[in-house]
């Protein structure tokens, strides 16, 4: 049997498990759970033994049944999270007596010695420091949109476990949770899914704007908790956003919802506030002052409905062309091609280092560069695409990927000096096919996606963030060089004294075998290389 806890640190987990119960909690203090609860075995089989038991309680103090007849009734020990259908089966909030009932029923279970005896933490109750308040994911990454991430970065169908935080710095996010609810986010937003331990149908958002959409019976009472209120759906569609200020917007769609305050008034909780569809509320960051408006004269909620409009789908599914990724570099530590051997060999001073999708090649721009052993590139119908950030203007061209032999052979991604982007084909004795953007596409020290296709059918075709920048119709195809090289002039010919060195960090570098259509590369951008590929339902070679 374990030993008892403190007394004191008992009555502080019954404290917090009964505010999670009635979500009473800051964030502050749901966090401060979680890390209790992960802290060691005893707090957690104390924490299942606490929410048990509070259910129980209820069902005897709702239902007239004695505690030992509640207890009875149990045929097993709930698991670590309860849903909160089983937290309602009486007015436990407004119980005068619910602090000494629940706490009678755990100082119950330590004298005995039950918890001790019948609860085990299951081998998932706790993950990074967050109680999992199910046995798998509650939710999955189905769309995004240039997402930007902050520390956990999901891939599409990636699940996220109740309590993960999401940190999105920008761009677009969906959610799908089991329940069938739908939460897209714009970033720069801070969420956690899951609003406490033990929630499996809400969610927590700090800062930044969501739109939730609950249309299944599953997903009806879904819940985003702010630090002062909770949003309850009906049954329908609205947005919520949260200001640096603590200023709180709400949007009706469709359907109705409820907006509560966590404030009190006069020591009684304050009543609920009906919105239905097209209307909206702001709640005051500071006091938690409730006004109505028309969301047809309100830019917070014009952005809103802005954000359902343009969410990014379900992406869970992507159909592909009759194009086949032949080689992939992800750069995740290593140089190592992760759909075929061209592996590639590291010279001077490459680092790793967190990049636009997992990590980067980093490279300093003075002798650093990857050459592959074999060349990817078909003579015609391939796409090459990749992620790059620049650290400083070259004084020359600066390459990305590709292969070379002076001037009558290779195909090669460059930033000239004017940080224009380049692709290049050479098909044969010194006929230079080239397709240049508008100048200063590149940013200094910001990620672009960038890709070249060449088709015998449509030529050359030069990408910049999933948009065509330039194309020719001439080049159908190149001579194949073999010396595929990145960061570096592919055959090293000093030019003003340099082998044209990529100063910056290249990531997620890929080579398909068929030239991608203009849409297919958006999703490319969107997903990265390898995710996008997995994903194709059908590929027709």
């Amino acid at each position: 049997m374990n030993d008892p806890l403190p007394q004191k640190l008992q009555e502080e987990i019954i404290r917090l498990v009964e505010g999670s119960l009635h979500d009473e909690l800051t964030q502050e203090e749901s966090e401060e759970l979680s890390r209790l609860v992960a802290s060691s075995p005893g707090i957690n089989q104390f924490y299942q033994a606490c929410l048990w038991d509070a259910t129980n309680i209820r069902t005897w103090a709702g239902g007239g049944l004695q505690p030992n007849e509640a207890l009875a009734e149990s045929e097993s020990p709930h698991p670590v999270s309860l849903p909160r259908a089983a937290w309602s089966v009486f007015d436990w909030h407004g119980h005068p007596l619910r602090l000494a009932y629940f706490a009678a029923a755990v100082l119950l279970c330590v004298c005995v010695g039950y918890w001790g005896t019948r609860f085990s933490p299951p081998n998932n109750s706790h993950r990074d420091g967050v109680v999992s308040a199910t046995p798998g994911p509650i939710a999955r990454l189905v769309g995004v949109d240039l997402p930007d991430w902050d520390g956990f970065s999901p891939q599409i169908n990636t699940g996220i476990n109740a309590g993960q935080k999401l940190v999105l710095k920008s761009g677009v996010a969906e959610l799908r949770y089991n329940s069938g609810a739908e939460v897209v986010l714009q970033g720069p937003v801070e969420f956690w899914v899951g609003s406490q331990p033990g929630s499996v149908n809400s969610g927590y958002l700090k800062v930044g704007k969501l739109v939730a959409h609950c249309e299944t019976p599953e997903s009806k009472g879904f819940t985003i908790r702010t630090e002062k209120s909770r949003v309850v759906d009906l049954g329908t569609r609205f947005g919520v956003e949260v200001q640096p200020s603590g200023e709180l917007n709400v949007v009706v769609l469709s359907g109705v919802v409820e907006l509560l305050s966590s404030e009190s008034i006069e020591d009684r909780p304050a009543d609920p506030i009906r919105l239905t569809a097209n209307q909206a509320a702001t709640m005051d960051g500071e006091v938690g002052v409730v006004s109505l408006h028309d969301p047809d004269n309100h830019s917070h909620a014009l952005s809103i409905r802005s954000l359902w409009q343009s969410r990014p789908r379900d992406q869970t599914s992507v159909s592909l062309s009759a194009a086949e990724l032949v080689a992939h570099w992800k750069f995740d530590g290593n140089a190592k091609d992760s759909v075929g051997v061209q592996h590639g060999k590291v010279s001077g001073d490459v680092a790793f280092s967190p990049g636009r999708l997992g990590q980067a090649a980093a490279f300093d721009g003075d002798g650093d560069f990857i050459v592959m052993g074999a060349d990817p590139l078909p003579r015609t119908d391939f796409t090459l695409a990749a992620w790059v950030s620049m650290d400083e203007i070259s004084t020359t061209e600066a390459y990305i990927a590709g292969t070379q032999k002076s001037s009558v052979a290779g195909a090669f991604l460059r930033v000239e000096p004017n940080l224009s982007l380049m692709a290049t084909v050479l098909p044969n004795d010194n006929v230079i096919i080239e397709a240049a953007s508008s100048a200063r596409q590149c940013v200094i020290g910001q990620w672009a996606h960038v890709a070249m296709t060449v088709s015998r059918v449509n030529g050359l075709k030069l990408y910049f963030n999933g948009g065509l920048v330039g194309s020719s119709d001439a080049g159908k195809s190149h001579v194949e060089a073999g010396n595929f090289t990145i960061a570096r002039r592919p055959d090293p010919v000093q030019i003003g004294g340099s082998n044209c060195y990529w100063s910056g960090k290249i990531d997620d570098v890929a080579v398909w075998d068929g030239a991608l259509t203009a849409s297919e590369l958006e999703l490319v951008m969107r997903l990265g290389a390898g995710r996008f590929s997995e994903l194709s339902a059908t590929k027709e070679k």
